[in-house]
């Protein structure tokens, strides 16, 4: 039995230092495994939330550089293909969305 007890105790401790602890980062884009912001994309443009991490429509992360819609304000980056067309399909909604949260995170809460 206290074999098995120390067996189960070695596979969770190497089974966590596998996995980090349940931590997800991304690794995409910056190679430092850290979460990528927008504003770690040098693609030159002009970034709507440079603090920006997760996409505006599903909050899926890591935003990815070649996901992206133009606006006046600047760049804003999604997940994948389906959300900048679901943005672009009803853009006011999640620029509203989008903005509410921008707001949320100014004044501390994100």
């Amino acid at each position: 039995m206290r074999n098995v007890l120390i067996a189960v105790a070695i596979a969770a401790v190497l089974c966590l230092g596998v996995t980090g602890c349940g931590k997800q980062e991304s690794t995409a884009g910056t190679g430092h495994g850290q979460k990528d912001e927008a504003a770690e994309f040098e693609d030159g443009a002009d970034k709507y939330f440079p603090e920006q991490m997760e996409c505006p429509v599903c909050g899926g992360e890591p935003i990815k550089p070649d996901f992206y819609v133009e606006t006046e304000r600047g760049r804003i980056y999604f997940d994948k293909q389906e959300c900048v067309t679901k943005f672009e399909n009803n853009r006011a909604e999640y620029q509203k969305k989008f903005d509410k949260k921008i707001k949320e995170y100014m004044m501390g809460g994100g």
